[in-house]
């Protein structure tokens, strides 16, 4: 478990608002007459003025439930549609392109909970108890960090095996999520939360392959047919 960021991130892209900032991952599992056992990562996050994101994931030491990360720092350019990723132990670097469906991606943040609520009962007037089902839940606005963030909450009803409560605060002008908490049914809860957001622009050397790391391995495209 950690807070590294997939292609979706970097879509749709956002412009002219650069921000950086440190984000804590937590993962607790409640177990009956036990202590909970928990689990943090830590990384940070930024975007550029035109729409890249690094990601860079902190080496971190063996934990509890024996997971580890080493240092790697993945970079998405939706304006070039390429990634580049890069090991801070080993340094080998991988460049690929970001496939072109993800163009067109539009899943996260959430910043109108109260259309998907409307959607969501739209598709679930006959609910299918066989089904999953999912409900949206309209909780406010507050500030995080000083920034401005509407609050939508998300039950998934997984068909006979539980369910997942997600809470997601998310900043409609820098248009990321801020805080996100998860309570599953089993007794496991997460977090992610974005903390120390600085609005600057990031340091454009760091969306570079740094000095000294081994030639990238160039990951083709795939066959077309």
């Amino acid at each position: 478990m950690g807070s590294n960021l997939f292609y979706a991130a970097a879509f749709p892209v956002v412009q002219n608002q650069p921000y950086s900032a440190n984000v804590l991952t937590q993962e607790i599992k409640d177990k009956p007459g036990e202590k909970s056992i928990s689990h943090e990562a830590f990384n940070i996050h930024m975007r550029d003025s035109a729409g890249r994101i690094r990601d860079e994931s902190l080496a971190s030491p063996v934990d509890a439930l024996g997971v580890s990360f080493q240092g790697e720092v993945h970079i998405f350019d939706p304006v070039a549609m390429r990634y580049i990723q890069w090991n801070e132990e080993t340094k080998e670097v991988i460049v690929g392109d970001i496939p072109a469906t993800f163009a067109d991606y539009r899943g996260s943040p959430i910043l109108n909970c109260r259309q998907r609520i409307q959607t969501a009962y739209d598709d679930n007037i006959s609910p299918d108890p066989t089904h999953d089902h999912v409900s949206y839940e309209d909780i406010g606005e507050r500030d995080i960090e000083g920034i401005h963030a509407l609050g939508c909450r998300i039950t998934h009803e997984i068909a006979q095996s539980g369910s997942v409560v997600t809470e997601i605060w998310s900043s409609p002008e820098l248009q990321i999520n801020l805080l996100t908490t998860e309570s599953y049914s089993n007794g496991t809860h997460r977090l992610t939360k974005l903390t120390n957001i600085r609005r600057n622009e990031p340091d454009p050397a760091l969306f570079q392959i740094p000095a000294g790391y081994a030639d990238p391995v160039i990951i083709p495209k795939p066959a077309m047919r």
